[in-house]
């Protein structure tokens, strides 16, 4: 396997890693590349910088008009993950006895309110 680098957005995470993709831009026409990152996963719509081992699959499906079609999956494994910036977190209201209270994060509390 070779080793890779790149910079891009997180678009999708998942229970065992997460997608990235990378936008490139060459002669005025612009590139869109996807790579599954096989790892821990910051938050969705970070901008990151990753380095790892590319591993590079053949992937055959059915197009629109009953033909046969291939595409290439790029995936990372052993990743080392850099987040350059990561999204800012929206308030969530949480219930907290007889009061609603706004907290910001996924750590508000979760107990029911009966």
């Amino acid at each position: 396997m070779s080793r890779i680098r790149f910079e891009g957005t997180v678009t999708r995470v998942f229970s065992k890693g997460f997608d990235v993709l990378e936008v490139r831009e060459h002669q005025g026409r612009q590139f869109k590349q996807k790579f599954t990152v096989w790892g821990d996963a910051p938050a969705q719509g970070s901008q990151v910088i990753v380095e790892g081992l590319l591993s590079l699959s053949v992937d055959e499906w059915t197009g629109r008009e009953g033909d046969t079609r291939h595409s290439v999956k790029a995936s990372v494994n052993q990743p080392n993950v850099t987040v350059q910036s990561a999204p800012e977190q929206q308030p969530v209201e949480a219930w907290n006895g007889d009061q609603g209270v706004t907290v910001t994060g996924p750590e508000w509390n979760a107990e029911a309110p009966f």
